[in-house]
């Protein structure tokens, strides 16, 4: 495949496996042996509208949901690598290095019009502005942008689990995206073709 393909990402409208819930490493496996990607955090970013409201069932469940969409924090400082497609014999996956700031359930608002705007973009794998990404966060959730939380691992956490799963769920009712809070929960797969 040239770079002027284009690819495109379908996402599954159901939770895979009859929504059991299995760590990132363990989905991986399974959506390689089915032959399919699994979902990152690109695709929940992107997702139609069809299955956002699916989407949001599996946020109120114990768990969440759980991406491919891995960051490799480094335990010395607040450098990280966030890999898409993490793991995938699929889709190529695509990894960037960035500072990650500590962010303990900091509004999406304080987070992406500061320093976080580059962490986000990456987690979205976007260029959008803080209100576009801001917008989109309030139309995967539908909650405000005051009850959208952004988590990250303290620099004890990261040395303690350097590599975590980006998920996402409700959280006493807000909406949390996670920058490694959960690495257990349902699942998509996607399926993907060359256009």
């Amino acid at each position: 495949m040239t770079n002027s393909q284009k690819i495109t990402r379908v996402i599954d409208p159901i939770p895979a496996d009859d929504g059991r819930y299995r760590t990132q490493d363990e989905w991986i496996e399974f959506f390689n042996e089915e032959r399919k990607a699994m979902m990152s955090g690109h695709d929940v970013y992107r997702a139609p509208d069809s299955v956002l409201q699916s989407f949001r069932e599996d946020f109120r469940t114990n768990y969440g949901l759980i991406t491919n969409t891995s960051i490799s924090y480094n335990p010395n400082d607040l450098k990280a690598r966030i890999i898409q497609d993490f793991g995938s014999t699929i889709v190529t996956p695509k990894e960037t290095s960035l500072v990650v700031p500590v962010y303990r359930d900091e509004q999406v608002e304080k987070v992406a019009k500061g320093e976080g705007l580059k962490y986000l973009q990456t987690l979205f794998d976007t260029e959008d502005d803080a209100s576009k990404l801001i917008g989109r966060l309030e139309e995967i959730s539908e909650k405000e942008a005051k009850d959208i939380l952004i988590w990250t691992p303290d620099e004890t956490g990261r040395g303690e689990q350097s590599k975590r799963a980006v998920d996402f769920g409700f959280y006493h009712g807000r909406f949390r995206v996670g920058g490694g809070w959960c690495d257990y929960g349902r699942a998509r797969g996607v399926s993907v073709k060359s256009a």
